[in-house]
C-alpha cells in the first residue's frame, strides 16, 4: 500500500511520525496491521523496515504511556520484545524495528505446541526477571475506571452484574496476596510475534507488577487451549512442579481476566461502537459459564 492510499489523516501523521523518530528517513512503501484500539504500520523506508504505533482514540483515559515506555524498554532489554525506535512517552507514539519474516500468532498457531513451549519461556524469562517496575496493576481500581467510562458515556452494563462484581470483589478481596512480579497482562495472540525459530512479546499498554498466574491465564483464555493445551502450557513454565495453589490461581485468573477485559471491552464501545459490544458481551458470557466451572461460589 502506497502512501497516497491511506487516508489523509493516517499519511500525515505518518509522516510527521518519521520526521520524529527517523529524520532523512524516506518512507517507500506501508502495509496497515492488525490491533484492536491502536492504528499500526508495517513502514518500509530506505533505512530500514518499522513498526510504526498511532494510538487509537480516547487510549489516554485507559493508558499511562510512561509507564508503558517503563516496561517497554524493559522487555527490549531482556531480549523479549524488538529493538525500539522510538517511544513518545506524552503522545503513545512509538516506531519499532520490524522483524525479519515476522508471523503475528493467533488462536490456531498458539496452539501449536512448539509455540506454547516458547510462549511459556517468555513468560518464565519475563517473571524471573526480578525487576520491580514500580507500576501497580491494581484490577479493582482499573475496574472502577472503566466503570466510570461506561457510565459516562450513557452505556449499558451486563445482565446480573451487580452480583457478579460483588462476586468477584469479595473474592479478590478475601483470597491470598500472591507475590506481584513483572507481567504483560494482555498477551492476546495478536501481541505474539514469530521470526523464524524465536518468539518475541509486543505491546506493553497494560503491563505492570502482577501475579504470574495472570499472564498464563490470559494466554490460555485468548487463544482458546484445552485441557491439553493448559497442561503443556503449565508443564513447560513451572518445569514439572506446579502447586494445587497455582493451578487454583490460573483457574481463577481466567475468572478475574474476563471479568476486567469484558469491561474494558465495554468502555472501549464509547469510541469503536458496535464491534466492541460485542467483544465485551462474549468475554462476559465466558465469565459467567468459567464462574460456574470452577465452582466460584464455594
Amino acid at each position: 500500500m502506497a502512501m497516497e492510499k491511506l487516508s489523509k489523516r493516517d499519511r500525515s501523521e505518518l509522516s510527521k511520525l518519521q520526521e520524529l523518530a527517523l529524520p532523512g528517513a524516506r518512507i517507500t512503501d506501508v502495509e496497515r496491521l492488525g490491533g484492536l484500539t491502536n492504528r499500526s504500520f508495517h513502514v518500509f523506508t530506505d533505512q530500514g523496515e518499522f513498526v510504526f504505533r498511532l494510538p487509537g482514540e480516547g487510549t489516554e483515559s485507559l493508558i499511562d504511556r510512561n509507564d508503558e515506555r517503563i516496561s517497554t524498554f524493559l522487555a527490549s532489554d531482556l531480549g523479549i520484545d524488538t529493538e525500539i525506535v522510538y517511544f513518545n512517552a506524552t503522545t503513545g507514539l512509538k516506531v519499532s524495528r520490524y522483524l525479519d519474516q515476522a508471523v503475528t500468532m493467533n488462536a490456531t498457531t498458539l496452539r501449536d505446541p512448539e509455540n506454547i513451549i516458547l510462549v511459556a519461556e517468555i513468560l518464565r524469562k519475563l517473571h524471573d526477571s526480578g525487576q520491580d517496575t514500580g507500576i501497580v496493576f491494581d484490577i479493582l481500581d482499573m475496574a472502577m475506571h472503566y466503570e466510570k467510562i461506561i457510565h459516562d458515556g450513557g452505556l449499558y452494563f451486563f445482565d446480573r452484574y451487580e452480583n457478579v462484581r460483588a462476586l468477584v470483589i469479595d473474592h479478590l478481596e478475601k483470597g491470598p496476596d500472591r507475590p506481584k512480579v513483572t507481567c504483560h497482562n494482555d498477551p492476546l495472540c495478536e501481541n505474539w510475534i514469530k521470526s523464524g525459530d524465536r518468539m518475541y512479546l509486543v505491546d506493553w499498554e497494560y503491563a505492570g507488577m502482577n501475579a504470574a498466574s495472570w499472564d498464563l491465564a490470559d494466554v490460555s483464555i485468548e487463544a482458546a487451549y484445552g485441557n491439553d493445551e493448559d497442561q503443556l502450557l503449565l508443564t513447560a513454565y513451572y518445569e514439572g512442579s506446579m502447586t494445587e495453589e497455582e493451578c487454583a490461581d490460573f483457574a481463577l485468573n481466567k475468572i478475574y481476566i474476563d471479568f476486567l477485559w469484558s469491561l474494558w471491552g465495554r468502555a472501549r464501545q464509547v469510541y469503536e461502537g458496535e464491534p466492541m459490544r460485542i467483544y465485551a458481551d462474549y468475554r462476559y458470557n465466558r465469565l459467567l459459564k468459567n464462574i460456574s466451572a470452577v465452582r466460584f461460589l464455594s
